[in-house]
């Protein structure tokens, strides 16, 4: 038997998997992985351990952790396979339907990762898919951990059968003709439904009824597949001849908040598939009836656990109390029984909501820095603008714009202080006097983008989102002088704790707030930043050949970008090459530390292998990136990296350093060498610059990789972060 493992992840392009069949049909296992490292490695190992002549298998794992330390460990256990992401935890369905589209077998397996399985089961399950047409859906027995059997029998919701108390009735009145139907003598028996820790199901059959409803985030898609499939007149068919072991529900029962969420999604996953299937009259009566069940129930609950001192089913009860009762907040102002959670919210949203969204943010680097920052302000201001065109986005600039890089637009309004006095006082005017301007404008929601709010949003009843990049004037203060520390200190422990929600750029950014800042981990949310749309469109060759021209460029060449300071670490760079046969070109602004580069540069008599550009315009610079044969970036610590980014669209292969963001960035297939080792890059250079396959390797796995940092997702992200509040 044949095994092909492959991890995947979200992309634009369609990803091709080579598998050779040589024994017989071919079984595409799709398994979504979030953060179960421990029991996806006994499955893989269960799996791995068939050797069937009857059939080959093709796994497929979606990772749906956006970013996990334990993936470069887990990846070392099985050192055949290659693991990137899905563009972050979109959900079980949404997960299983993206490794669907990557497959190739005719059957397509969906498998929980904390299941262990055999040969057994899989070849008695294929044999009855395949001779019987009938059959839309196999699955088999299921056992925990302890050997005993889990539920069997399930039914479709309905209001018979709509509640655990409901069910009990159902099942004592109908005792004689469940106990025909499923009587423990039949091998085979056809419930309503089966759990999606384990569905076989034929590629057409999938295909035609739409794949996972992606509705649903956690719980019910497996309800709702089946639905689907008997709606076509196909059975679902359980196999009690056979079994594999599940170790349920581990993951989802770590602490009391983990719990409450995700029984929470249980009750709001019923809502969805009632919103789905019922109609008329009996849809309102049932979610009626499921909204008093949830509020009584979950009130008697935790009053319960009070009176009898049982604090942890109370804090469990009180806590989904909670939860479902912003959920039916959100759903009334939103008019759909959608979580925020549901991948298709969104879409959803822009039809029914037809009320604009009045957004203020601090405009300052927008207007008035050419790097990092302002790049980060403007493409978030540009994609929502572009994909949420329904809001208004009100840009707070403390004086006259020196740069205007955003497009003209009806829904972009810049605003400057509106008297002569704050004119003059600008940069106190946007740390608290702004806000009457931001009442007057009627803003609901102030982004400060640069760890920066004013004092008073509170008070003035707007809601507050701050992005943090990083808090390297803490990590590396010498650095920075005295008085900038403790003034850039002051600034962001005012607004990560005074903000409604804080916006992390990465998880190690995350990390830092929460060590530094001592904030609460809770209110913070991991959301990437993209680049400037322009590098991921192709330069024409004629283009290509003015650059070369007009900065006198050598035919080959690698490349850094970025403020030439001790931070970035250029030195590195200069040192590695100074053996090898390439040029550096080298842009970005000078500081102090381009002295101490020049100054090697000049000792060791290289001045003809290092060219620095200054004043680049982007359109040169997007150029830049597509004509380098490398992008070498050895910065000791980011806050993200966008270059790397840039470079990765760009189709140019990527070296940067360990630690810090980067491998975040980055992703698996860039190369990454010790900040401190000259050597080391030298020869990881040489290797790039030599090897074509390699290099061709870094190419493609680097922009598959990159997509997840598409405008899309990050606007859709973004504004996944706003909802919370408004």
């Amino acid at each position: 038997m044949n095994i092909y493992i492959c991890f995947v992840e979200k992309t634009t392009e369609q990803i091709k998997i080579n598998t050779t069949n040589k024994s017989g049909k071919l079984l595409s296992i799709v398994i979504v992985n979030y953060r179960s490292w421990r029991h996806l490695e006994k499955c893989l190992d269960s799996i791995l351990a068939i050797d069937s002549a009857k059939f080959s298998i093709e796994v497929i794992v979606v990772d749906n952790d956006l970013m996990t330390e334990d993936r470069a460990q887990f990846q070392k256990r099985f050192d055949s396979v290659s693991i990137v992401g899905n563009t972050g935890n979109n959900g079980f369905a949404n997960g299983c339907n993206y490794g669907a589209n990557l497959a190739t077998g005719d059957f397509l397996m969906f498998l929980n990762p904390d299941t262990i399985v055999n040969q057994e089961a899989f070849e008695k399950m294929l044999l009855a898919i395949e001779n019987n047409p009938e059959y839309g859906i196999v699955s088999c027995t299921q056992l925990n951990k302890n050997g005993d059997k889990e539920k069997e029998i399930r039914f479709f919701p309905n209001t018979k059968v709509l509640f655990g108390l409901f069910r009990a009735f159902y099942r004592i009145f109908n005792k004689k003709i469940l106990q025909e139907k499923y009587q423990d003598s039949k091998a085979v028996i056809f419930p309503d439904w089966v759990s999606g820790s384990l569905i076989l199901i034929r590629r057409d059959d999938f295909i035609t009824v739409g794949g996972w409803n992606e509705d649903y985030w956690m719980y019910f898609e497996d309800v709702d597949l089946c639905k689907k499939v008997t709606d076509i007149g196909k059975k679902i068919a359980l196999l009690r001849n056979v079994n594999i072991i599940h170790n349920h529900g581990g993951a989802s029962r770590i602490n009391v908040k983990i719990s409450a969420m995700t029984r929470s999604h249980v009750l709001i996953s019923r809502h969805i598939y009632v919103c789905n299937y019922f109609e008329g009259p009996t849809k309102l009566f049932t979610q009626s009836l499921l909204v008093l069940y949830v509020l009584i129930s979950k009130f008697v609950g935790g009053l319960l656990g009070m009176l009898f001192f049982f604090l942890p089913k109370m804090r469990l009860q009180t806590t989904l109390l909670k939860n479902m009762i912003t959920y039916y907040i959100s759903a009334t102002k939103n008019s759909t029984w959608l979580s925020l959670y549901s991948r298709n919210f969104f879409k959803n949203k822009v039809i029914v909501d037809s009320n604009e969204i009045r957004i203020g943010f601090d405009a300052k680097r927008i207007y008035h820095n050419t790097t990092g920052l302002g790049n980060y302000s403007r493409d978030l201001v540009s994609i929502l603008t572009r994909f949420f065109s329904e809001n208004k986005y009100f840009l707070y600039n403390p004086k006259e714009k020196r740069i205007d890089r955003l497009a003209d637009k009806k829904n972009i309004i810049e605003v400057l202080p509106n008297s002569k006095f704050w004119k003059r006082y600008s940069s106190i005017w946007r740390q608290g006097p702004v806000i009457k301007q931001l009442k007057e404008d009627k803003i609901q929601l102030f982004h400060g983008l640069s760890g920066e709010v004013p004092r008073g949003l509170k008070k003035a009843n707007i809601k507050s989102i701050v992005t943090i990049h990083d808090l390297i004037f803490i990590r590396y203060p010498k650095l920075y002088s005295y008085m900038d520390r403790k003034i850039h200190f002051r600034k962001f422990y005012y607004a990560v704790h005074s903000a409604d929600i804080v916006i992390a750029i990465t998880e190690q950014t995350k990390r830092d707030i929460v060590k530094f800042l001592k904030a609460d981990p809770l209110k913070i949310r991991v959301v990437y930043q993209g680049c400037h749309e322009k590098f991921k469109a192709s330069v024409s060759d004629v283009f290509k050949l003015q650059v070369r021209k007009r900065y006198k460029l050598p035919k080959n060449f690698i490349l850094n970008v970025g403020t030439i300071e001790e931070r970035k670490n250029l030195l590195l760079a200069v040192k590695a090459i100074r053996k090898l046969d390439t040029t550096l070109v080298v842009v970005g602004a000078k500081t102090k530390y381009y002295q101490k580069v020049c100054n090697y540069i000049q000792r060791k008599g290289i001045e003809h292998k290092v060219l620095f550009l200054e004043n680049v315009v982007l359109d040169d610079l997007v150029a830049l990136y597509q004509m380098a044969g490398l992008f070498v970036y050895p910065s000791v610590f980011e806050g993200f990296g966008i270059p790397i980014i840039e470079a990765l669209y760009s189709k140019t292969p990527v070296i940067t350093s360990t630690g810090s963001c980067f491998s975040e960035a980055g992703g698996p297939a860039t190369i990454y060498v010790a900040p401190d080792d000259y050597r080391q890059l030298r020869k990881k250079i040489s290797e790039v610059l030599t090897d074509n396959k390699l290099r061709d390797s870094m190419v493609a796995e680097g922009y598959r990789f990159v997509q997840k940092f598409n405008d899309e997702q990050i606007a859709e992200n973004i504004m996944k972060v706003y909802k919370e509040l408004l």
